[in-house]
């Protein structure tokens, strides 16, 4: 066996001398090996359609994680606005019982 690096991840990518392809563990890159024993190996035209899908599933999965924070911090902001209402009301009373004036 010969160790190459896969050329689009850069993950140790182990193939026999004889074979001309291989499949990164890794990344799942489709990889043509030109000379094993210079350790030449670039990604198969195949692999193109992996890697534009792996792509749009990175992508699809940042957007649904911003998503996610945007609705976070949309609920904190009204739990905080509520808290401060609150607060501003409790502490408004107890103001009022320990002076005697309304406000």
């Amino acid at each position: 066996m010969i160790v190459l690096k896969c050329p689009n991840c850069g993950a140790a990518l182990q193939v026999s001398p004889d074979k001309d392809r291989a499949r990164c563990d890794h990344c799942g890159s489709s990889v043509l090996i030109l000379d094993a024993q210079k350790g030449i190996a670039r990604l198969d035209a195949s692999s193109d359609a992996a890697i534009d899908e792996m792509t749009k599933t990175r992508v699809a999965r940042f957007v649904i994680l911003g998503i996610v924070v945007v609705f976070i911090l949309a609920m904190l902001s009204t739990v905080i606005s509520s808290m401060i209402t609150i607060i501003t009301s409790v502490f408004t009373g107890v103001l009022q019982v320990i002076l005697g004036i309304v406000i």
